[in-house]
C-alpha cells in the first residue's frame, strides 16, 4: 500500500508490477504515469484522487475498487477484471476501461475532465452520473462511451452541471 500523508501528489512514472497482490493507494493524491502489470488488484482508498494517465494501457487482470475519494482513468485500462466504484467515491477520468463498472447507489460515476469523454465495456449504475455541460466550447457536453450493456438501478440518477455562461437549448437532442 502506497499512502500519502503529505498535502503534495505523489507522481509515479515507471511501469509498477502488481503480482498476486493488492496495490493500494492511500492518503492523498497521486498520479500514475507507467502502465500498471500483473496479477493484482487495485484499491483506491482515503479522500485523495488517484489519476491513472498512463501512455501505456495496464493490463493487470485482478478487481480494481474504488472504496473512496476519486480515481480518475485518463489512460487505458484493459485488464480482464472490472472496476467497483463505493458508497461515497467517484470515478471519472478521459480514457478508457474495457471491461464493466458498478458505480453502487451513493457512489458518482463523472465522465470526462471539465467537456470530454469517458469509454466503458459496460455499466451497471445503481449511483449518480454527474454530466458536465458548458455551451461556450465544443463539444458541449460530457460524453460516456459504453460499448455494451447499460444497466440502470432502482437508485440511479443524472446531474447535469453547467460549467459556463450558456444555456442548453431544450429543442436539441443531447448525446451523453
Amino acid at each position: 500500500t502506497l499512502n500519502n500523508s503529505g498535502s503534495g501528489k505523489v507522481v509515479l512514472s515507471g511501469s509498477i508490477a502488481s503480482n498476486s497482490g493488492l496495490l493500494g493507494f492511500t492518503g492523498g493524491s497521486f498520479d500514475v504515469l507507467g502502465g500498471i502489470t500483473g496479477t493484482g488488484s487495485l484499491h483506491k482508498q482515503g479522500t485523495g484522487t488517484l489519476t491513472h494517465s498512463n501512455t501505456n494501457t495496464s493490463t493487470y487482470t485482478g478487481a480494481t475498487l474504488v472504496s473512496a475519494g476519486t480515481m480518475l482513468v485518463n489512460g487505458a485500462l484493459s485488464g480482464s477484471s472490472g472496476v467497483a466504484v463505493s458508497s461515497g467515491a467517484t470515478l471519472g477520468g478521459t480514457g478508457s476501461i474495457t471491461h464493466g463498472v458498478t458505480v453502487v447507489s451513493g457512489a458518482t460515476l463523472s465522465p470526462g475532465a471539465s467537456i470530454e469523454s469517458l469509454g466503458l465495456g459496460s455499466l451497471d449504475l445503481d449511483g449518480s452520473l454527474l454530466i458536465e455541460w458548458d455551451t461556450t466550447v465544443s463539444p458541449h457536453i460530457d460524453l460516456l462511451n459504453i460499448a455494451s450493456t447499460l444497466n440502470l438501478g432502482s437508485n440511479s440518477s443524472v446531474t447535469f452541471a453547467n460549467l459556463g455562461a450558456g444555456f442548453l437549448d431544450l429543442n436539441t437532442a443531447y448525446i451523453f
